[in-house]
């Protein structure tokens, strides 16, 4: 570490230890491939017209548009949290509505995993200065912090198997899902309706994925 000191002629060095860097350290990872079966994928009022009046889709493309990363403690097993991931992916079809004729539109498509990962102890407290040195300053109640962990997840754009266009609305509800966030919903550009009696598209979907515990 000697090399890698302050070594200016306006600052003294001697005596200097070794200067200790504060970062995240990676306690417990997984590294998994996923396959997702008919899932549903979600349509506005746009893609439901035009999937009722289609006469084949396919898939064209899917990408990750946004996922919900939660941490929860495993109860009786301490030191282990369960990491809970929602992704929302976006998927891109085009369907045909006669000869010569296509449409492309988007869905949405909810998929779910968990994981348990070793997270250590993570029952301190810890508090930082503000740099004022105020010692009559009126406190920050909310200035603490935890040493509970964070979890990360990366991931790949997911991979197309297969497509499939369900009349029974009761055949897989499986990965049925009632509630999308209003940024979501946003995006898809108008409302979704989950209990659609029509036609309705379900994809199978391949994903890769690291979580890390930090």
């Amino acid at each position: 570490m000697t090399e890698n000191r302050n070594n200016s002629p306006l600052c003294n060095t001697e005596g200097r230890g070794t200067v200790c860097i504060d970062t995240h350290r990676v306690l417990d990872s997984c590294r998994d491939r996923d396959c997702y079966e008919n899932v549903r994928v979600y349509l506005n009022a746009f893609g439901d017209e035009t999937l009722r009046a289609a006469t084949n889709v396919r898939a064209r493309s899917a990408s990750v548009l946004w996922a919900y990363v939660g941490v929860d403690e495993v109860p009786f097993n301490c030191g282990f949290y369960q990491i809970n991931v929602k992704y929302y992916i976006t998927v891109e079809f085009e369907a045909c509505l006669g000869i010569g004729r296509t449409q492309s539109f988007y869905g949405i498509a909810v998929l779910d995993k968990n994981v348990v990962l070793y997270g250590g102890e993570g029952g301190s407290t810890t508090f930082t200065s503000d740099g004022t040195d105020d010692f009559c300053r009126i406190p920050d109640l909310n200035n603490r912090g935890t040493t509970r962990p964070t979890a990360t997840v990366e991931t790949v754009e997911p991979i197309i198997l297969c497509t499939k266009i369900i009349n029974d609305c009761c055949c897989h509800p499986k990965y049925e899902c009632h509630d999308l966030p209003d940024a979501i919903i946003d995006y898809l550009g108008g409302a979704v309706n989950f209990d659609n009696n029509g036609p309705r598209l379900y994809v199978s979907l391949g994903i890769f994925s690291i979580i890390r515990i930090v």
